[in-house]
């Protein structure tokens, strides 16, 4: 066993911080019975983003695999022994977003305002960036061609669908009174995931992390089984799973992609409620504001409601790979074992401010 001196972090000579371009383009306009509308477009451009390679591996696979799913085997040696990873931060011009968003607004003579808006937006990035060890954003990436390989692809943040909404009711007491009340209204695209092997990355050679997407067979000829004597029951709940996933439904005789799949749609309702007491003293008003929050609303009139859900690492992991089929005389016919997922594949998301649960907090507040 080789005796490694380490990793070593490295930077591409004039290495830059990330820069974006941006720009965006709005109108108002009034409509008909009071209304405004409103259309906005942004799109941003990466200039410079960060990306990350192991510049101790081999660049160039040992072979490919047997089979459909023929993707890049690496030797897992390393270029040289006195080091573990050789980490090279470099800058990467590949990514973009934007987001195109319909609003329209009517506020009403006896103090409601009403609001409704729809947004899509769509991010590709090339590494999102999103952990604080260099070895982490790389090791940690979805893909098929090798970590040190990474394909444009849909970001951990792209946004999808989203439709906000709300109304405000205000109404003034005796003169040093106002109370508010306002219902928000969230809904959108659930977040994003990809479908991987359960292989530590071994079906590469890379031996890192399961990250490797997988390959959607379309039929069970592009599938071996380790256990022949269950192939058959095998690949009957495979291929019912793969048919009842909107997503990989789409894929067969592919690659799944990175984020290519996605969580439920949520639904999350709030309502604040606010109590304005003031008065005046000079020119300074002087207000007491006591506050009701409520929290996933839905959540709180049915349990069943207001459900926001997650896959650790957005990385479903939904095929166990075993192995190859006799990796000695040079075959790399890569072996699986699927079994079928109890339930639904994500899980609720129950921790935190945003979660699935209904929460209420009071607050007390002085302005002057």
């Amino acid at each position: 066993e080789a005796d490694y001196g380490g990793q070593v972090d490295l930077f591409a000579e004039n290495f830059k911080f990330p820069q974006i371009f941006r720009a965006n383009l709005a109108v108002d306009r009034k409509l008909p019975w009071g209304m405004i509308g409103t259309l906005e477009a942004i799109y941003t451009k990466t200039l410079n983003n960060v990306n990350y390679f192991n510049v101790n591996l081999d660049p160039n696979p040992a072979q490919k695999l047997d089979g459909s799913d023929n993707r890049n085997y690496f030797s897992s040696d390393n270029i040289t022994d006195d080091y573990s990873r050789v980490m090279l931060g470099t800058n990467t011009n590949e990514g973009y977003s934007y987001n195109i968003t319909a609003q329209v607004q009517k506020p009403f003579d006896n103090g409601l305002t009403a609001n409704v808006a729809y947004t899509f937006g769509r991010s590709m990035a090339l590494n999102d960036g999103t952990s604080s060890q260099n070895s982490s954003q790389w090791r940690y990436m979805e893909q098929v061609n090798g970590l040190n390989y990474l394909d444009l692809s849909r970001s951990d943040f792209d946004l999808g669908h989203r439709f906000l909404a709300y109304a405000n009711y205000k109404v003034d007491w005796i003169g040093h009174m106002t109370s508010s009340f306002t219902l928000y209204y969230n809904g959108q695209s659930g977040d994003a995931f990809s479908y991987v092997y359960n292989d530590n990355g071994n079906l590469n050679g890379e031996g890192e992390n399961a990250g490797n997407m997988i390959y959607v067979p379309a039929s069970q000829s592009e599938i071996v089984f380790s256990d022949a004597a269950t192939a058959s029951a095998q690949w009957t709940a495979l291929d019912d799973f793969i048919e009842n996933d909107n997503y990989l439904s789409t894929r067969r005789g592919d690659y799944a992609e990175r984020n290519g799949a996605r969580m439920p749609f949520t639904s999350v309702i709030d309502f604040k409620f606010a109590q304005d007491i003031y008065v005046s003293s000079g020119d300074i008003k002087h207000t007491l504001q006591l506050t009701f929050d409520l929290f996933n609303l839905g959540n709180l009139i049915n349990s069943d409601w207001g459900r926001m859900f997650y896959v650790s690492n957005d990385a479903l992991r939904l095929i166990d790979f075993d192995g190859f089929v006799d990796d000695v005389n040079g075959d790399y016919t890569p072996t699986f074992t699927f079994d079928a997922p109890e339930g639904d594949v994500w899980d609720i998301d129950d921790i935190g401010v945003q979660s699935s649960r209904w929460q209420a907090q009071i607050g007390l507040r002085y302005i002057f």
